[in-house]
């Protein structure tokens, strides 16, 4: 059973950022992306004046691009999260008594994670990091030590509810009562100091 979860969990992640999709859009080519995935890579091509492909089968999209919001993926990701939830709600009970931190994608048998994803804020066994670093996509995500899911809520930037980056100083007045986090939502257009 734990295969087949873990083929599941394949089929509703992004092949972008491959986490679980998030608000998923279908392109022409009926490829299925998160929205913000699909508008980041799509503005990379524009900025490189190259024509709008598709990420996974190269397909030509055309000038003039239509992002249809993918209900029933969304549907499915919902239901499977839900019912994942419930698996995990016993792991974490089990894990906050040792400080143990449980790996997010082990929804059978939980193993140890080993590092957690802040952009992907989840939680990684040895396994699942290996599978999370092989994706090029994911080159720039940042892992840290296993934390839990309050120490990820207490870091989340409260006007973007994006995580915030460590020991990094911002240099505007967006973010006064978080002086030693930057947002990520901001991090290519802040100048570190």
């Amino acid at each position: 059973m734990d295969t087949v979860s873990a083929d599941l969990e394949d089929e509703l992640s992004c092949p972008i950022c491959l986490c679980f999709y998030r608000n998923p859009v279908s392109l022409s080519c009926h490829h299925s992306f998160c929205k913000e995935c699909i508008q980041k890579t799509l503005a990379a091509q524009q900025q490189a004046k190259a024509t709008y492909s598709c990420p996974m089968c190269k397909v030509e999209l055309g000038p003039f691009l239509e992002l249809h919001k993918n209900f029933q993926l969304c549907s499915i990701v919902e239901k499977f999260q839900t019912a994942s939830s419930k698996g995990k709600q016993g792991k974490e009970k089990a894990s906050s008594q040792g400080k143990e931190i449980i790996c997010d994608f082990c929804l059978e048998q939980p193993h140890t994670a080993v590092k957690t994803c802040l952009t992907c804020e989840a939680s990684l066994c040895q396994a699942h990091l290996s599978k999370h670093n092989a994706k090029a996509a994911q080159k720039d995500h940042v892992l840290v030590e296993p934390s839990d899911n309050s120490s990820l809520q207490e870091r989340k930037c409260g006007e973007h509810g994006k995580l915030e980056s460590p020991a990094v100083q911002h240099t505007d007045s967006v973010h006064p009562r978080r002086a030693k986090l930057m947002c990520w939502r901001f991090t290519p257009w802040l100048a570190v100091q």
